[in-house]
């Protein structure tokens, strides 16, 4: 095993290390902020000072000493503007924006100091609940929000039976003396929602149009089983049920020397037999030449007719 020695000597390598130095390097800028990543290719030397000045000194990260300090072309934690006079907002918390989003341009000279809240809150400082979400706890410096049932449009809890309001695509309904919000089936209410060789799904809070089976021409669901009609090429061989004829089966197409019949849906294809091909002038099957070039004999030219 190894003892505190050999620990110590492995930790003091690894922090004097060059493998140290691409993790901090890498952990400064996001990979898509341009300007950041270019101070950092312009200023080797500075970086190589703080290393061996400052890469201890918890109050000298390489962020602050080399684009807030050394460079002024950052501006610290949480500030912003052309001065770095301007504060992230906070509210009345003591996290910028109330500790549900983040500041927009935080660090930079450029950035806009505005809340870019998390999905579940809304407000110039994240301290309020947005649409589709209710309020767990909140006080003058804290907000937990929730979010509602599918079916609500606002909601106080989020159960189905919380619904204050429907969101779009449902409606209310009371059943045994309980409301709550039940999906409306735009399929059934309404007609000519999708065009032609689609039908209707209903999906919740809306609908969505699907491409019908291959052989049917309308059609209620995605199965061949699901045809009002067929198409040219399909019969109804149930009802509701399409299936595909089989041109070839009847043995009166592709009667071509070196023809076959291939059946695809509604339809068929004359193909050449294997190692033959079309000629473009007769349009008959002929052997292959790049097959049958490595069988027939190749006629000696000094051969006289």
């Amino acid at each position: 095993g190894w003892g505190c020695g050999d620990w110590e000597e492995k930790n003091l390598k690894y922090k004097t290390s060059e493998t140290r130095l691409i993790e901090i390097l890498e952990s400064v800028c996001e990979k898509s902020d341009f300007k950041c990543n270019k101070v950092l290719e312009e200023q080797e030397e500075a970086i190589e000072k703080w290393y061996k000045k400052f890469r201890d000194d918890e109050d000298k990260p390489l962020r602050t000493y080399l684009c807030v300090t050394t460079v002024n072309v950052c501006c610290p934690e949480n500030k912003f503007g052309a001065k770095c006079a301007e504060e992230c907002p906070k509210g009345n918390s003591d996290e910028i924006c109330f500790g549900r989003g983040k500041c927009e341009g935080a660090g930079d000279k450029e950035g806009s100091g505005k809340c870019i809240c998390d999905s579940e809150y809304t407000g110039d400082v994240c301290n309020k609940c947005a649409d589709n979400h209710f309020e767990v706890h909140s006080n003058d410096s804290y907000i937990l929000c929730r979010s509602c049932h599918q079916s609500c449009g606002t909601c106080s809890g989020e159960n189905a039976t919380e619904c204050l309001t429907c969101r779009d695509g449902f409606k209310e309904e009371e059943k045994d003396g309980v409301k709550r919000c039940i999906d409306i089936n735009e399929c059934v209410e309404q007609q000519n929602l999708c065009g032609d060789g689609e039908y209707c799904a209903n999906t919740a809070g809306s609908y969505k149009c699907e491409v019908c089976s291959e052989v049917c021409d309308k059609c209620f669901g995605p199965s061949h089983r699901h045809c009002y009609s067929c198409k040219p090429g399909s019969i109804m061989r149930m009802p509701y049920m399409c299936q595909d004829i089989d041109e070839c089966s009847s043995g009166a197409v592709c009667l071509g020397m070196y023809e076959v019949c291939v059946n695809t849906p509604g339809h068929y294809k004359c193909e050449c037999a294997r190692f033959f091909r079309r000629d473009p002038v007769s349009n008959q099957c002929q052997p292959d030449p790049a097959i049958y070039s490595r069988y027939i004999p190749k006629r000696d030219s000094t051969e006289k007719d």
